[in-house]
């Protein structure tokens, strides 16, 4: 990310930057960027996207964090009589 000078921006910065536009779009206070890719993990995992899907989507280099959000998200769904984060629209509340 650039500053509106045109130059590289900090760490924090890009949190400071992206806890303004969550709030502007209404996310709920203390919900960080981590929480909302989180819950998107959770969410393709639910709707059946494979490890390597997920991976894709994220970045990740290794399979063993995004596993254990599948195998997670299998065993709610599963065993759950809640609906899924599909089901409510209540992705933040993981």
């Amino acid at each position: 990310m650039l500053t509106e000078l045109g130059k590289p921006c900090s760490s924090n910065g890009a949190s400071q930057w992206f806890s303004e536009r969550a709030q502007m779009a209404g996310v709920p206070q203390g919900k960080t960027s981590h929480d909302l890719r989180k819950s998107r993990m959770i969410l393709h995992a639910e709707r059946g996207a494979s490890i390597h899907q997920i991976a894709a989507w994220r970045g990740h280099e290794t399979l063993k964090e995004i596993e254990r959000y599948t195998k997670r998200a299998e065993k709610r769904r599963l065993l759950s009589p809640e609906p899924s984060v599909l089901a409510t629209g209540k992705f933040l509340e993981a």
